[in-house]
């Protein structure tokens, strides 16, 4: 991985908040798309899943789109739950679409913390 790349990767983990879920943050998908990104495509995209999971009806999609990079992607959150301890939790689709057209779609769970922040769990 290119240092470019990894520090893309570790900017996206931090912005989302995500501390150590970053080896299990992208559920299988194709992690390169992830590093293309840079830390405007990021704080959009941080912005959209805070937005989304908060404000967004299920099947409601909050898009970001950078207009510098061509990058965009949106997240769509799929239902709403209570986690065991009392949190509420989102499950939601994560759409990328990078300007070269490479894209991919993933799905997580997100649960708010105590500071009342969405953080990425599954």
């Amino acid at each position: 991985m290119s240092r470019a790349r990894g520090t893309a990767m570790a900017v996206l983990v931090a912005a989302l908040g995500l501390g150590g879920c970053g080896g299990a943050l992208f559920g299988g998908g194709d992690p390169s798309l992830y590093e293309a990104l840079g830390a405007a495509d990021v704080a959009l995209a941080a912005t959209a899943l805070q937005d989304g999971l908060e404000a967004r009806p299920n099947g409601a999609p909050e898009p970001w789109r950078n207009p510098a990079t061509g990058h965009a992607g949106s997240i769509t959150p799929r239902a709403t739950l209570v986690s065991d301890n009392g949190h509420f939790c989102r499950r939601y689709d994560e759409a990328l679409v990078l300007a070269d057209g490479r894209s991919t779609t993933l799905s997580n769970t997100a649960c708010r913390d105590d500071a009342g922040r969405w953080v990425w769990v599954d």
